[in-house]
């Protein structure tokens, strides 16, 4: 658990990550240097996991999001994850329950390139047995983890 300043710090980043720690500090009735402490703290814990830069998708070109829903052959689940985690078209794979094993989504330039895709890389070079791909049409609400 981490301490109600620790959280409000962390909320604090969550709203601007580049907020300067002087800023942090007055919000929070600190110094400097203790919220520098706090961070540093907080990254050694593995809380603060790392800081990154969140790109619009849509902007990159990347113009469809699918969720595909592979089922392998269970024998060879072990083998095919980590060639699934090596394919750039996937941003996030998952182990699931269910009648699908592994959950990934995936971006897109167009339908086109995405049946590509399916059709000469996925079915081809990885064990799935079955699949099943929803493309997303609408976007209501996306984070990792919010305070």
């Amino acid at each position: 658990m981490v301490s109600k300043v620790d959280r409000t710090i962390l909320e604090l980043l969550q709203q601007d990550a580049r907020m300067p720690l002087t800023q942090i500090a007055k919000e929070v009735d600190m110094s400097e240097n203790g919220v520098k402490y706090r961070l540093d703290k907080l990254e050694e814990k593995g809380v603060i996991k790392r800081y990154a830069v969140l790109v619009d998708p849509k902007k990159m070109g990347k113009n469809i999001m699918a969720i595909f829903q592979l089922e392998l052959n269970p024998k060879s689940l072990r083998g095919t994850l980590p060639k699934l985690k090596k394919i750039d078209e996937f941003i996030k794979i998952y182990q699931t329950t269910g009648d699908y094993p592994i959950t990934a989504i995936g971006l897109f330039d167009s339908n086109d390139s995405m049946t590509n895709f399916i059709n000469n890389r996925l079915l081809q070079e990885y064990n799935i047995t079955n699949y099943s791909v929803n493309i997303v049409t609408k976007q209501y609400k996306e984070t990792i983890f919010s305070i």
